[in-house]
């Protein structure tokens, strides 16, 4: 019994450790621009409280000399702040979302 307890320990340790290896301090964003569009997307893993949340922003725009077709949607900022591991994305305004780190998305 007591074999057991000291695995089921360690593999406890070693997947707390994993998971802290993926928080970054860090927003990874990019942004790709073509004749009629640019798109920002931003990421951010962070450990809030000890729980981990992964942050998404996605935002569209158009390029200041296009005249066609206009999508409602484009110009409007998508955010999520969602649990690690979760499958649903969970929507959040930006600023909350990224918290601290709001100021070094690359908003559009």
């Amino acid at each position: 019994m007591n074999s057991l307890l000291s695995v089921v320990l360690i593999f406890s340790v070693a997947v707390m450790m994993a998971a802290g290896s993926s928080i970054s301090s860090n927003v990874d964003s990019s942004k790709l621009c073509n004749k009629i569009l640019c798109e920002v997307n931003a990421t951010w893993k962070s450990d809030q409280n000890g729980d981990c949340f992964e942050s998404t922003y996605h935002k569209k725009a158009y390029m200041p000399d296009y005249n066609g077709t206009v999508d409602p949607l484009v110009g409007v900022a998508d955010c999520t702040k969602t649990p690690c591991g979760a499958t649903e994305k969970v929507q959040s305004d930006c600023p909350s979302a990224f918290g601290e780190k709001w100021d070094k998305v690359k908003v559009l």
